[in-house]
């Protein structure tokens, strides 16, 4: 599951982003493949359309995460973050950089 950067959902289907460039597409909601993946630590959603990848985010502000490996600027890829989940979003990063760090 570390390979994995992100998954975007679009017209029923999730495309699941891989490290390596490669794309994964499943037809299932983004609730149901959050509820897969709940039990591996590191998996935020963001928005009603991603899950992210902790381990993969390079930075967290208000209005974006920025990934490793994206296809955007200097080899990162930025994603919105709803307003509502900026803080559950920022307190998981943390996390997962502190247990990164011990």
């Amino acid at each position: 599951m570390n390979h994995v950067m992100y998954s975007e959902s679009h017209a029923h289907y999730q495309y699941i982003m891989l490290e390596n460039g490669k794309q994964l597409r499943s037809r299932m909601t983004v609730s149901d493949l959050y509820g897969m993946i709940a039990e591996y630590d590191g998996f935020e959603r963001v928005g009603s359309a991603y899950i992210i990848n902790l381990r993969q985010v390079k930075s967290v502000s208000r209005t974006d995460v920025l990934l490793y490996n994206g296809k955007k600027g200097s080899n990162n890829k930025a994603l919105n973050v709803s307003m509502n989940l900026f803080y559950p979003v920022h307190m998981a990063f943390i996390i997962i950089i502190d247990a990164f760090f011990l």
